[in-house]
């Protein structure tokens, strides 16, 4: 299931399913965790109770994510988060992509890496179903940034 919530994005990370797009539901056993990247630079990670639904902040939660994180993709074997970045406020500056490593005992992340893109205002992310592949749409320069992952 996908859902855009305004200018705040959510993943809830999953299992054996692949996703695209803003949420996506499922579990990293025994853990289910939510990513939301935070418009003032920052990505908050949470547990959430599979019976009722409540979100408790992770310890050392939220997370840096450079000028304006927009997007969260969780990659296929739950092992990282990725966050655009659109540069700026404006999103007209080069763009980024900031990788987190995913604790499987507590949800909290840590930085993996960082890169920038190959245009502006990085909005958007894909990773394909083999988790090989991270796609970045680029609105403010109207390109798509390709990157292998290393495995």
């Amino acid at each position: 299931m996908t859902r855009a919530f305004g200018l705040v994005c959510i993943a809830i990370s999953c299992v054996g399913i692949g996703f695209t797009g803003s949420i996506a539901e499922g579990t990293i056993d025994p853990l289910t965790a939510v990513y939301v990247a935070n418009k003032e630079g920052s990505v908050s990670a949470f547990t959430m109770s599979r019976a009722t639904g409540a979100l408790t902040a992770v310890l050392d939660s939220p997370y840096p994510a450079g000028t304006s994180p927009q997007w969260i993709a969780v990659d296929p074997t739950n092992t990282f988060v990725y966050v655009t970045n659109c540069g700026s406020d404006t999103c007209d500056r080069a763009g980024s992509v900031f990788v987190y490593a995913i604790d499987q005992a507590t949800g909290g992340l840590s930085i993996s890496s960082a890169r920038f893109t190959d245009g502006r205002g990085s909005i958007f992310m894909s990773i394909d179903p083999s988790g090989r592949f991270a796609y970045v749409a680029n609105h403010g320069s109207n390109t798509i940034s390709a990157f292998s992952i290393c495995g």
